[in-house]
């Protein structure tokens, strides 16, 4: 999981005419590599810990959509 901010500055002073941006989305090196070799065919396994909410569930959603073994993702409560 990235999340990633952005404020739009102008001369060192946040313009408040504009709203600040926030997005989150699902990366990592591991989480990448997973999905980018069970794209190319190969058979992945990943083995991660995410946390028991939302954004895990969201991951792990991601990650079997993509093609890539879940049964060692373990989600934890208090992450």
């Amino acid at each position: 999981m990235r999340s990633l901010c952005r404020r739009l500055v102008r001369s060192c002073v946040l313009d408040c005419g504009r709203r600040a941006r926030f997005a989150f989305g699902n990366g990592g090196k591991g989480s990448n590599q997973a999905i980018g070799a069970a794209r190319l065919g190969a058979r992945c396994k990943l083995l991660a810990g995410v946390g028991a909410d939302r954004f895990g569930d969201e991951a792990v959603q991601l990650w079997r959509a993509e093609g890539v073994d879940c049964s060692a993702v373990r989600q934890m409560v208090g992450t």
